[in-house]
């Protein structure tokens, strides 16, 4: 690591006013910046055989954690640069820089030397802050002391979190939502094997006016491309990808062996559209039409109302009606799938998925969406079932799809999974289908109202069909992570999705204030209440639930809203 040092040597540096504040040790030349891509500040010890570094930058998403980055840069980056010498890593986890903090400390002997690295690193929502030392073992001291003095600027530090949520989960300007238009497609993929052939007829909705012309993105293509016929606007175009499953994910399509997944939007050209909020436009409404092999099968929201092979081009044709705006983007899988019929809901397993003990499993998911249907009736949707490897578990419209690399088919329903077994596994995934799918969120509290109400949704489940151990090892995992977490600063009305990536409080708090929830208005009028929504369907807000359920029994749950979900007050103590 220490080369790097020579690198820095060579590179434009600048003398600028320092933007921390940390005391060095009396012989280290004062922090220089290098000007490259990310802001570094170096200070050399004159022997050239020690170093502090300081780095700060933005993250892509909030959610991470100073924990997290640290295991990842002692998996990813400490443990491969010590490969073949002596070494010993601790971990650290402690206040630093104002804040709780985690790092490394390292010793290790090399050439007849022996060094040691002390890191310590800090996230704070979408910042990163990364000091470290490197240099001789009996240097350590001193150097532990430089680092505990290191103070960041306010700049480097995110703004502090709104802790009451004013709106109330509608977000400041909440407006109306409206659909995008209608796509009518027509996919090819036997003309040329690794290439998908796409037909697309565009018809822009009463909202979006009467467009000449639209400008569209297309994936995998520099230039964009402007269509007008006369108010209806067609687009062809081509993705190579080949037998490269890297290639084709660039352009969001999945790839295993011949089988394709459309799974993700990117795969689609979309308008670009001046002054129009993506968070109003609704996924638009669509009809899918497919050439595939004769041999392939494609599955998408619905049974196809076309399955045919043509003569004249030995092609499959497997067309699929339309569905409505809102639901979701143009989906399918393309494939060679066997069906399986287990009750109600067909099975489709890929060819060579080795999901061969899949009835255990098959049938608890069946029980459970029975158990559902029991349960919150509300509105039922008919659906398929199919595996995919690599892609991640997908409930979709009509088709829920299995990660087969998760082995959800193989494993016994017994067998761990993340904290707690693939039968809790399995409940989580089920729930999706009501809080997420048939019943979304809208405004900012949409993650509480889907994410957190799931997962609520899952600990029912399982203690209805008197799976009591499952269920209150889910409850007790929900109040561990809250023992074991700072206090909340962000209120669940806000926080986002992202959250999931890092401390994943919509599951542990935002469950466990369901679970209060149910118990101050009583089980039977939340569940009456979740029916009615359910029935309805669509869009809700946090605001809906509130008054659904003050006027069935005339209560003021302001106070317990503004508590718990607009706010960041510490959840009740039993």
């Amino acid at each position: 690591m220490l080369l790097a040092a020579l690198a820095l040597a060579l590179s434009p540096q600048s003398t600028d006013e320092l933007p921390f504040k940390m005391e060095l040790p009396g012989d280290y030349v004062p922090f220089l910046k290098d000007d490259g891509d990310t802001p570094t500040w170096v200070a050399l010890h004159p022997s050239g055989n020690a170093r502090f570094t300081a780095v700060h930058y933005l993250l892509a998403n909030a959610g991470a954690t100073s924990a997290a980055v640290a295991q990842d840069h002692r998996a990813r980056i400490w443990t491969p640069f010590l490969d073949g010498v002596k070494y010993q890593i601790t971990p650290w986890i402690g206040p630093w820089a104002g804040d709780q903090a985690a790092g490394t400390d390292i010793q290790y002997s090399r050439n007849g030397s022996e060094m040691a690295v002390i890191e310590r690193v800090l996230v704070q929502a979408d910042h990163l802050t990364l000091v470290s030392w490197e240099g001789p073992q009996h240097d350590m001291e001193p150097a532990r002391k430089a680092l505990s003095s290191f103070q960041p600027p306010f700049s480097w530090r995110p703004k502090p979190p709104q802790q009451e949520d004013f709106d109330r989960g509608l977000g400041s300007n909440p407006a109306p939502l409206f659909s995008l238009g209608h796509y009518d497609l027509q996919l090819s993929t036997h003309l040329q094997p690794g290439t998908l052939h796409i037909k697309l007829d565009f018809q822009p909705s009463a909202e979006l006016g009467t467009l000449q012309s639209i400008q569209w993105w297309i994936p995998a293509q520099e230039s964009k491309k402007t269509t007008a016929i006369e108010g209806k606007h067609h687009l062809e175009y081509a993705l190579e990808f080949g037998d490269d499953p890297e290639l084709a994910a660039s352009m969001g399509i999945s790839l295993s062996g011949h089988t394709i997944g459309l799974l993700d939007s990117t795969w689609l050209a979309v308008p670009l559209l001046q002054d129009i909020n993506s968070d109003q436009v609704l996924a638009p409404s669509w009809t899918l039409s497919l050439a595939i092999p004769a041999f392939d099968h494609a599955l998408s929201w619905c049974a196809p109302i076309t399955n045919k092979v043509l003569g004249s081009s030995g092609a499959r044709k497997i067309s699929f009606p339309s569905i409505s705006s809102g639901r979701a983007w143009p989906f399918a899988l393309v494939g060679q799938y066997r069906k399986h019929n287990e009750g109600p809901y067909p099975m489709w397993l890929r060819s060579g998925s080795r999901s061969r003990e899949y009835r255990a499993p098959l049938q608890f998911l069946v029980d459970l969406e029975g158990t559902m249907l029991d349960w919150l009736p509300g509105n039922v949707d008919p659906w398929s079932l199919a595996t995919f490897p690599g892609a991640g578990d997908r409930m979709l419209p009509g088709l829920a799809i299995l990660d087969e690399k998760k082995e959800w088919l193989q494993s016994p329903l017994d067998a761990a999974y993340g904290s707690g077994t693939r039968r809790e596994g399995l409940a989580e995934l089920i729930s999706t289908r009501k809080f997420g799918l048939l019943l979304r969120g809208k405004g900012t509290a949409a993650p509480f109202l889907e994410i957190s109400l799931a997962e609520y949704s899952a600990w029912r489940l399982l203690r209805i069909q008197g799976h009591s151990k499952e269920a209150a090892n889910m409850l007790l995992n929900w109040k561990k992570r809250e023992a074991n977490l700072p206090p909340v600063r962000t209120p669940l009305s806000l926080m986002l999705r992202e959250d999931l990536l890092g401390p994943q409080r919509l599951l542990s708090r935002g469950a466990l204030v369901w679970v209060h929830l149910s118990e101050l208005v009583g089980e039977d009028r939340l569940d009456a209440c979740l029916n009615a929504a359910l029935r309805e369907g669509g869009w809700w807000t946090s605001e809906d639930l509130r008054l659904a359920l003050e006027e069935m029994d005339k209560l003021d749950l302001l106070p317990f809203f503004r508590k718990y979900i607009y706010g960041i007050h510490p959840l009740p103590q039993e």
